[in-house]
């Protein structure tokens, strides 16, 4: 039997936003696993994949207003103070919603930033390499992404990141932002509100797992430009959002094509000192001129954000590599005090010998008396 039909829509007037997206003008469709993104360091081309927390964004940098966020981390937080009207939609921003609250309830269960109570934190270091026409190695950025959870809500959660750029050696302290996103999209709110409709459900196989899950059209419109998504939903289960393709067009011409996919369940990963179930994504960007960015990354519900690791390639229309880079969890903490370190050893593991002095020596001396008893050699 066919699924019912729930259309929900989030009646509001928000202003539209544009980003570019490798030079192309398109609507900023950025679907995460529950982050914003902003370039880490303006040193790093335009073309260059910045680091963002979850994959399916743009790789083009944004700008962002000049706030502080170094002294918020452990040793330093200020964990936030209540949810209060600044930190979370109010009424007065957004009409009583009618929303599928089982679908946001599912959302919330699973969320990698949105399941965590306010003031978990992260912090990601990014390596980027571009390279010029030829092919050839063209310049290297390091950069650093703060990023912790602010307020939570019913339909959003809202984060505070700051993007550190190395200066002398040591990561300096950058430009920083807080944005409220969809507890929906994954999505600024400013960007437009979300309708969702239910269509029929589906089952995903992934290995030799097949789950059954339930499958979402969300669609975001305003002045002539269209977000259209399709999530599918896994009940239950951590991550919930298996599958995401999200088209985004503006006027007639061709949109952008945004496909994440998990592509792996129930792999190994380290957090702290702990082994914990992990999961693999896989993302495809293609934009209009044919220009793509793919991604690979490895997530955990453990993490705040979710990410453990993740590497972007970017490539032109001639299917020339531009960038790649390569972003690792550093350290984060579930709670505003919690600090939970990654391992930096390389290398082969170091081998410690306790000598005791007084033993040493007396074997030492057992060795010479047995080499003075020894029989001479004959000539």
């Amino acid at each position: 039997m066919a699924a019912m039909r729930r259309s929900f829509a989030l009646t509001a007037s928000y202003r539209l936003a544009f980003v570019g997206a490798l030079g192309v003008t398109a609507l900023a469709t950025r679907v995460v696993f529950g982050v914003t993104d902003a370039d880490a360091s303006r040193d790093v081309p335009s073309e260059a994949p910045a680091f963002q927390p979850a994959p399916l964004i743009d790789p083009q940098p944004a700008s962002a207003p000049a706030l502080g966020l170094s002294d918020s981390l452990p040793g330093d937080v200020i964990p936030s103070e209540g949810g209060g009207p600044d930190d979370a939609l109010s009424d007065e921003e957004i009409a009583p919603p009618e929303v599928p609250s089982e679908l946001l309830d599912q959302l919330r269960a699973g969320h990698p930033w949105a399941r965590f109570e306010r003031g978990a934190w992260r912090r990601v270091r990014v390596i980027t390499e571009s390279f010029d026409a030829a092919g050839d190695f063209a310049g290297r950025t390091n950069t650093e992404r703060v990023e912790r959870l602010e307020a939570t809500d019913d339909r959003s959660y809202t984060l505070q990141s700051e993007n550190r750029v190395a200066f002398a050696g040591r990561p300096a302290p950058g430009a920083a932002e807080t944005q409220r996103l969809w507890l929906l999209t994954d999505r600024p709110t400013d960007l437009g509100v979300p309708a969702a409709i239910e269509e029929e459900p589906t089952s995903i196989s992934l290995g030799e797992v097949v789950v059954s899950c339930q499958t979402w059209r969300v669609t975001t419109e305003f002045e002539g430009a269209l977000a259209d998504e399709r999530i599918c939903v896994a009940p239950e289960r951590v991550p919930s959002v298996l599958r995401r393709q999200l088209v985004s067009t503006s006027g007639e011409g061709p949109g952008t094509i945004q496909t994440q996919a998990v592509t792996r369940l129930d792999l190994p990963a380290i957090y702290g000192e702990e082994l914990t179930r992990s999961w693999h994504v896989s993302t495809t960007i293609t934009q209009p001129d044919g220009s793509r960015t793919e991604r690979s990354a490895v997530y955990s519900a453990d993490a705040p954000g979710g990410l453990h690791w993740e590497a972007t390639s970017v490539y032109d229309s001639q299917g020339r590599r531009t960038h790649w880079s390569v972003a690792e969890l550093v350290e984060s903490g579930r709670t505003p005090i919690e600090r939970i370190e990654v391992s930096e050893a390389t290398g082969l593991p170091e081998v410690a010998i306790e000598v005791r002095p007084r033993r040493f020596m007396r074997l030492l001396r057992r060795e010479e008396r047995r080499d003075e008893d020894a029989p001479a050699e004959q000539p």
